[in-house]
């Protein structure tokens, strides 16, 4: 992930290992470098060093297992800008990330990591999947878990603990049971991954004046009206601040 932020280069078979959000983001970081180009700037990330890695628990999310794991690790981060030299900044980083995997239990023994081809049909995959991951020749969705173990979440210290404490609130625990009597196949990380997949790409539309068919698959009809008409207000307002 380091090496497709630094070169700037989506096709290096990242997206089978990964959820659908954090595929998106990735996409959306590709956008920002446009912006940063136009700026002539850059920004690398050198001398990375993992200074301690472990997995901090196990736990059960319905069907599937997660995995979460703590890396502290250091590194020189640099952006620089030709046109603008004020800018420029660099430093010595040192940080603490909480990195989940999510896996379905009792999945297939397949080893995504060691081999680049489809875990289902066993055919070569493209270096290009997109953001979905979704393999060209049997349409199977390769980046969901069902497989092997995939990169479903990177949280921060405090929001990791914030979660954690989210999760013991009174009543919690008692309406995800419910849920899962009703949807055996219930998953909190897949949820999450859809309704973050929604938010992001909604989001986009909005900032980057894109139509707004691209979020249309995510919302009802009262809300994708009220999403329209903000994105066409926001394009007017656009060309007003160019015409003037």
């Amino acid at each position: 992930m380091n090496k497709v932020y630094c070169i700037k280069k989506w096709s290096l078979r990242i997206s089978p290992f990964v959820l659908l959000t954090i595929s998106l983001i990735i996409l959306i970081t590709a956008t920002q470098f446009k912006m940063m180009g136009l700026l002539k700037q850059k920004n690398t990330i050198e001398n990375v060093a993992v200074e301690r890695i472990f997995i901090d628990r196990i736990e059960k999310d319905g069907p599937f297992d997660i995995a979460h794991v703590c890396i502290t690790a250091t590194m020189k981060d640099r952006f620089i800008c030709e046109t603008i030299p004020a800018l420029n900044s660099e430093g010595d980083d040192r940080f603490t990330e909480y990195w989940s995997f999510i896996r379905k239990a009792g999945a297939p023994k397949k080893n995504m990591y060691a081999t680049f081809n489809c875990p289902s049909c066993s055919a070569p995959l493209p270096d290009d999947l997109g953001e979905t991951g979704k393999c060209t020749c049997c349409n199977t969705l390769i980046n969901t878990g069902e497989f092997d173990w995939v990169l479903s979440e990177i949280t921060q210290v405090d929001d990791y603990a914030g979660r954690r404490a989210m999760a013991k609130m009174q009543g919690f625990e008692r309406n995800i049971n419910f849920i899962r009597k009703h949807f055996a196949d219930f998953s909190i990380q897949h949820v999450e991954d859809k309704a973050g997949n929604g938010y992001l790409q909604m989001q986009t539309a909005i900032v980057f004046k894109k139509k707004p068919e691209i979020m249309r698959r995510f919302a009802d009809d009262n809300v994708a009206a009220g999403e329209k008409k903000l994105i066409d207000h926001v394009r007017q307002h656009y060309v007003t601040a160019q015409s003037g």
